[in-house]
């Protein structure tokens, strides 16, 4: 079966997926592989380099804000494993080598997202920009130095995790409780399961979640390049920022509040990959896509984002005419 187009969310087993990509080409297919939220970042990243003469950092961030109860399944389990001190996918990459197994709350710096979130301290995540990222053409234009990706979650959820590697809960064996034998750590998970489906039982609108708090359940993805522009050093800060009321204030959960930075990605980049912008007969990357930045944001913007740019360098970067 041929002449197949796709976006896949999945962003593991890189080579044996990209190597398959001969096999999809041969038979017409295409596959946007690594997309949702990632497509963002990836385009934050590419629109900061476009502003540099040559890159030292590309810091990635991503700001997760929700109260611990605000979660499905699936963000409880996503969350747990990004933490687990037995991944090895927490990386950065560095003077051309991707550097791996970081420690959970390692490679701390701090970040200030806008609101609701604020000033953080952020650390490395089990996300692939740095893995990926490289491979784009801005990128190695830029002759970027060093690229990873921090993020910080809600202290509700980070006060779960740490008390989840303070009781040693991600290495615990089974305990036998009435002569069966009971998971720890799937104990605590299911009950963080129950209290979020308990909470998504009765639908609220996201300013209500909560009567101990006063702002929105919120999303944001950033970036940080540093670097220089006619050999001065400057600074790039962007911000994308997903809207609310969401989906034009229809009546929705929490989680497909959470979603929307997910969904919306994969519903732009296939129109774009219908509609021709993207045109690829092969499993690719965001950064091996051809995609235009620039025209992603325009429709993520259609739809209620907002693509904030709180710093730029001062100076515009020199062009091969300059030369």
């Amino acid at each position: 079966m041929g002449d197949l187009t796709g976006v896949d969310l999945n962003a593991f087993d890189f080579d044996d997926v990209l190597g398959r990509s001969d096999e999809f080409a041969d038979v017409g297919c295409s596959l946007w592989f690594a997309n949702g939220g990632l497509v963002s970042t990836i385009a934050l990243g590419m629109v900061g380099c476009e502003q540099f003469d040559d890159v030292n950092d590309v810091n990635f961030y991503w700001g997760m804000w929700r109260l611990l109860t605000q979660t499905t399944a699936g963000l409880t389990d996503t969350v747990t494993y990004e933490h687990d001190p037995n991944v090895d996918e927490r990386a950065r990459w560095e003077d051309g080598e991707v550097i791996d197994d970081l420690a959970p709350f390692s490679q701390t710096r701090t970040f200030e997202f806008p609101d609701p979130i604020g000033e953080q301290e952020t650390y490395v995540i089990s996300h692939p920009e740095p893995i990926t990222f490289p491979k784009a053409p801005i990128a190695q234009e830029t002759n970027v130095d060093r690229i990873i990706t921090r993020g910080v979650w809600h202290e509700e959820w980070a006060e779960y995790e740490r008390t989840l590697h303070a009781m040693d809960a991600l290495d615990a064996e089974p305990l036998e409780v009435y002569g069966g034998e009971v998971d720890p750590l799937e104990v605590a998970q299911e009950q963080v399961k129950r209290a979020g489906r308990e909470r998504e039982a009765e639908w609220k609108p996201p300013e209500k979640l909560s009567t101990e708090t006063e702002w929105t359940p919120q999303t944001i993805l950033s970036a940080e390049i540093t670097g220089s522009v006619a050999e001065e050093d400057e600074t790039a800060v962007l911000h994308l920022e997903q809207p609310y009321p969401f989906f034009d204030g229809n009546e929705i959960t929490t989680m497909r509040e959470y979603g929307c930075y997910v969904d919306l990605p994969l519903s732009v980049t296939l129109q774009l990959m219908a509609d021709g912008a993207v045109n690829e007969e092969r499993i690719f990357v965001t950064e091996t896509s051809g995609l235009d930045a620039d025209r992603y944001f325009e429709e993520m913007e259609a739809r209620g984002f907002e693509l904030r740019e709180e710093q730029t360098p001062a100076t515009r970067p020199s062009s091969p005419a300059d030369d």
